[in-house]
């Protein structure tokens, strides 16, 4: 019994194959209107911030003190204190709420390395934004600790590339998702289609015996 009904749920599919086949076009062509003109593409700056000693010579105290200050740089990074100078010296239009949003602060596989990156739809601005940053952080540490601490590893530049856009692999996703929901819609009309599609139908879901058939299209065989 569960053979037959795979048997023929497969051949209805089967029947139904232009609906899945329109369905996943339909998703890759609405995955690349999505891709190409209305997603908006952000570009990602980052510079990395290293703990540095406040000798010539790093001490295993200098490392410690480092270690602990990491957690806390992380934090005024995205400071108003920090991201509100940033504001005012490159006279952004932005709010520190929308460029707080923007900024991310991270520690480099637990060690004294910071680092910051910002997401902006501009590439250019994304890039001064993250130096500026920097350089805020650095003066902000000097007041706040008094320390010489803070050394730049990497500074951000110009990304040619959108962070948040990947072609090829948002249409493979648009057409996987077309191709599930061309299914599901096969699968839901098989489900509630309660038409007798065949005299092997009748014979097993009825119990009644066929005492013959009406060919159709013309006598091709088809019942």
């Amino acid at each position: 019994m569960e053979e037959l009904d795979l048997k023929e749920m497969l051949n209805y599919f089967w029947s139904k194959k232009m609906y899945i086949i329109i369905a996943s076009l339909i998703g890759l062509l609405l995955g690349m209107v999505y891709t190409i003109w209305i997603q908006e593409p952000q570009y990602k700056s980052y510079t990395t911030i290293l703990l540095k000693g406040t000798e010539s010579q790093i001490t295993s105290n200098d490392i410690a003190l480092n270690q602990k200050l990491v957690d806390a740089y992380r934090e005024i990074v995205k400071s108003k204190r920090v991201l509100n100078k940033v504001i005012a010296n490159l006279e952004l239009t932005y709010s520190y709420e929308q460029l707080f949003s923007k900024v991310t602060v991270e520690s480099v596989n637990e060690t004294e390395i910071i680092k910051v990156s910002v997401t902006d739809g501009d590439n250019i601005t994304a890039r001064d934004i993250t130096n500026e940053i920097a350089y805020v952080f650095n003066n902000e540490v000097v007041k706040l600790y008094d320390l010489q601490n803070i050394g730049i590893i990497d500074k951000a530049e110009i990304s040619d590339a959108p962070s948040n856009i990947n072609v090829i692999k948002q249409l493979v996703i648009s057409l996987l998702i077309g191709i599930v929901l061309g299914f599901a819609v096969v699968f839901v009309m098989f489900y509630f289609d309660n038409t007798l599609k065949n005299t092997a139908f009748i014979e097993e879901k009825l119990g009644l015996s066929i005492i013959g058939s009406i060919p159709r299209d013309g006598g091709n065989g088809n019942e």
